[in-house]
């Protein structure tokens, strides 16, 4: 046991070395990994053999949405997958009505940004519900009032904290609304 202990003399002398430069402070470092860059708009990504955990991701966050609109509209919901398709971004967003909300997002310490969108008539439904209605579409489709901004930003924070929390089975991210 007193092998594994330093003299005074010994830690003069260390530290004596220190100062001069004589000993490396620095560790090993670390290993160089490899990396492959992956281009998510090549017409040949194959999105269920490539994407598995995707797939766990959103098995999760789907429970966890469906349970937290459940809780807040006190009505049940159903959620499913529609599609799994890579579309560009311009493509995306044209295909879009008037009003849309949009919500940019951050998931650090992932780089670039994320973007969640509720379709109007899905939000005016998601509206009757939280006032006690049954869920039907109003008419005629209009502009979001500054309450209906407030109601669909805290709506995207719900949604967002179930994505963060889905994300956890993959990659520790957290997600911040960066726009509304």
């Amino acid at each position: 046991m007193s092998n594994e202990i330093l003299s005074q003399e010994e830690i003069d002398a260390l530290l004596g070395a220190m100062d001069k430069g004589e000993v490396d402070l620095e560790t090993d470092p670390a290993p160089a990994v490899e990396t492959e860059a992956y281009d998510i708009t090549s017409q040949e990504v194959h999105m269920k053999d490539e994407f598995d955990a995707l797939g766990e991701v959103y098995e999760k966050f789907t429970r966890r949405v469906k349970a937290t609109l459940e809780a807040r509209l006190q009505t049940g919901v159903a959620i499913q997958l529609s599609s799994t398709n890579i579309v560009k971004y311009g493509d995306f967003i044209g295909a879009h009505n008037h009003p849309t909300g949009f919500g940019i997002f951050s998931m650090a310490p992932l780089i670039g940004k994320g973007l969640l969108v509720f379709e109007s008539r899905l939000f005016f439904i998601l509206m009757d519900c939280l006032a006690g209605g049954n869920g039907k579409p109003p008419k005629k489709i209009r502009d979001f009032t500054p309450i209906e901004s407030g109601i669909m930003r805290r709506l995207f924070g719900a949604v967002l904290t179930d994505l963060e929390k889905a994300w956890e089975v993959v990659y520790a991210v957290k997600i911040v609304l960066t726009k509304d």
